[in-house]
């Protein structure tokens, strides 16, 4: 079992930035195998489990991250979150938004949000209950 990082320690415990997708339709929240291995996330390979998408099925591994969405520099914690990691890598010619695009699903962050899809504005709205 790999150690915590300590978070006082940046050297230890980088701090990753990314832009993601909030995906309604999605139950669990995706991270494509590139960002995983950026991330150093330990892909357990005795948690496999099968994934659906709108198109098909795949085999991915299962693990949880922890999340804060920063706005204005405002922290708003989301907390450990389950994410899934597919065992594939993306195909070389699949567009590069494609591939380090992070899908935020429902499981854990539906939960304790309420989140306003703003079609008029194009926003999502996150705000605590």
């Amino acid at each position: 079992m790999r150690s915590l990082p300590d978070p006082a320690n940046k050297m230890d415990n980088p701090e990753y930035k990314f832009f993601i997708l909030v995906d309604s339709g999605a139950d669990i929240t995706y991270v494509p195998r590139e960002v995983a291995e950026t991330l150093n996330l330990n892909l357990d390979s005795n948690k496999m489990g099968k994934t659906n998408s709108a198109s098909n099925e795949f085999k991915t591994f299962k693990t949880t991250i922890y999340a804060e969405i920063i706005r204005n520099g405002e922290r708003v914690t989301i907390g450990q979150i389950p994410i899934v990691v597919p065992e594939e890598y993306m195909n070389p010619t699949d567009n590069e938004d494609v591939k380090n695009s992070i899908l935020l699903g429902r499981h854990m962050v539906f939960e304790k949000f309420l989140i306003i899809f703003n079609e008029a504005e194009h926003k999502v709205i996150f705000r605590v209950p």
